[in-house]
C-alpha cells in the first residue's frame, strides 16, 4: 500500500489571524484624559480559529487606542500513538521534532528507496505502526495524522 496525497489533503492551509496570538490587548484613553478602557481577548485552543478581532466603540471624542500582540511562541505539542511513540522513543512533542526524529530513523536505519531516495521502504518496525510499505516521506506527517499516529494535545 502506498500513501499519496490526495488533492483535498494537499491543499495548502493558510493560517487564521488568531492562530499566531494567545491574546490580544487593547487600552483606550480618551484625549481628555477621562480614563482607560481596556479590552482583552484571549484565544482558547478549542475554538476554531478567525481572521480578525473586530471591537466597535462609539466616540464623540479623539481617543488614542493602544493594541498589544502577544504572539503564541509555544507550538502545539503531538500526542504520539502507542507505536510510533515506541519506534521513536518519545511520547509528546512538537510536529518538527517528531519530523526530525523520523527522518533520523529513516538515515540510520537506510529505508530510502535506492531508485527514488524521495520514498521511504518501512522496515518491520515502522509496519508494525501501520501497514504501510512504501510511503513518500513529503506525505508521511499527512499520512501520520490521517491514521492516528498522532493527535493535538
Amino acid at each position: 500500500m502506498c500513501c499519496k496525497q490526495t488533492s483535498a489533503v494537499s491543499a495548502k492551509r493558510i493560517p487564521k489571524f488568531s492562530y499566531f496570538f494567545n491574546r490580544i490587548q487593547i487600552e483606550i484613553s480618551a484625549a481628555d484624559a477621562s480614563g482607560v478602557v481596556s479590552e482583552e481577548w484571549i484565544r482558547d485552543r478549542a475554538a476554531t480559529p478567525v481572521d480578525g478581532i473586530t471591537l466597535t466603540r462609539t466616540a464623540l471624542t479623539d481617543f488614542t487606542a493602544r493594541i498589544t500582540l502577544h504572539v503564541d511562541s509555544q507550538p502545539t505539542r503531538l500526542k504520539l500513538s502507542q507505536p510510533l511513540s515506541k519506534l521513536l522513543k518519545m511520547d509528546t512533542e512538537t510536529r518538527p521534532r517528531v519530523i526530525t526524529n523520523l527522518w533520523q530513523y529513516v538515515k540510520v536505519h537506510s529505508l530510502q528507496d535506492q531508485s527514488d531516495p524521495a520514498y521511504i521502504i518501512c522496515d518491520q518496525a515502522m509496519t508494525e505502526v501501520r501497514v504501510i510499505v512504501v510511503v513518500f516521506f513529503n506525505d508521511i506527517f499527512t499520512c501520520a495524522r490521517c491514521l492516528g499516529w498522532i493527535e493535538c494535545i
